[in-house]
């Protein structure tokens, strides 16, 4: 039966040749299109969700309500961390990550500008889920002038040595010991790299200036909190907010607020000032999953149109079969199956 059923619909296909093409385009458009467009939501949806302790994350940001507005910044200033830790132990562990900008990086006639050279206090390792493929993550950027580079970066510059144990130069000034290879940040990560040196190296010398003491410093850091284990977060949040006022004392601001911000809304809920990369709005999420859906929908409709103009020319068929025995079900299957 099935392969009377199988040959009927092949025969049927073959003799309505553009109905068949049309059918099979407009359905194949339509899903493909829904497909792509879920598929790009998922992946926005899971951005930073690779790290272990995703969920315990936060990014500290500042809050300035001026005479023109509120203003909310992802930079903090370079003491901040240090005073967090001091005054509130209880916040857990703080990693400072600094983006000072473009080097020239050298290694005998290797020379390229680099412009993803992040530099991190030694605990990135325990906050965040980026592997060392070679190295110790406890130690790896411990000391000053020390680095770690991915693997695409180790090849560009030393080819196939290994290259621990070896120097980079930045900018002619500073040698940076090379301490691990560091696998790639993925897609799906706000934070990119491809080079972490240790944030107790010597960036007054690169920089020109020392902004590290600064409270007002223009370049900050982006700094993270991995909090402990059945942290309330609320009240953390509330103990630390008037940090900023406590240690800076700017009579043109009428309030400025210290608030932790979930790592897993950065991507999506995120567009303040010094944001690392663009952020894709949630709003843009919802509008293209009603695209798809819409898409979906009128491919749909568009083959119901076709399949019910059909259905007239169809009707002898149907009355010749019912009068030779064929049962609703037997004719449903039939036509499901075309």
């Amino acid at each position: 039966m099935l392969k009377n059923y199988l040959k009927i619909a092949l025969r049927n296909l073959s003799k309505q040749k553009l109905y068949s093409l049309i059918n099979v385009i407009g359905l194949a458009v339509g899903l493909a299109c829904c497909l792509l467009i879920m598929l790009f939501i998922r992946n926005e949806l899971n951005f930073d969700k690779f790290h272990e302790n995703a969920d315990r994350i936060y990014r500290v940001i500042i809050r300035t309500e001026e005479s023109e507005g509120i203003e909310t910044v992802v930079l903090n200033p370079f003491p901040l961390a240090e005073a967090l830790k001091t005054d509130h132990p209880e916040i857990g562990d703080i990693c400072s990550i600094l983006y000072p900008g473009n080097f020239l990086v050298t290694h005998g006639e290797n020379k390229f500008f680099e412009e993803r050279i992040m530099f991190a206090k030694p605990n990135v390792f325990k906050v965040f889920t980026f592997p060392l493929l070679q190295g110790d993550p406890q130690t790896a950027l411990q000391e000053p002038n020390t680095m770690v580079l991915t693997q695409q970066m180790a090849t560009k510059y030393f080819g196939a040595e290994n290259p621990i144990g070896k120097t980079l130069r930045l900018d002619n000034a500073v040698d940076f010991l090379i301490t691990g290879i560091v696998s790639e940040a993925p897609l799906q990560s706000h934070i990119q790299y491809d080079f972490i040196a240790s944030h107790h190296s010597d960036i007054q010398s690169l920089l020109g200036w020392d902004p590290t003491y600064q409270w007002g410093a223009y370049i900050g850091n982006y700094n993270y909190v991995l909090i402990p284990e059945g942290t309330n977060v609320t009240q953390l949040s509330a103990n630390i907010a008037g940090l900023m006022d406590k240690y800076t004392d700017d009579s043109q601001l009428r309030k400025r607020e210290v608030l932790l911000q979930p790592m897993l809304d950065i991507h999506l809920k995120s567009n303040f000032d010094g944001e690392m990369d663009g952020s894709t709005p949630m709003y843009l999420l919802w509008l293209l999953g009603g695209i798809g859906l819409l898409i979906l929908g009128i491919a749909c409709i568009n083959f119901m149109n076709l399949a019910t103009a059909r259905s007239a020319g169809r009707a002898k068929e149907v009355g010749m079969r019912k009068t030779l025995g064929a049962m609703r079900g037997q004719l449903i299957t039939q036509f499901i199956g075309e």
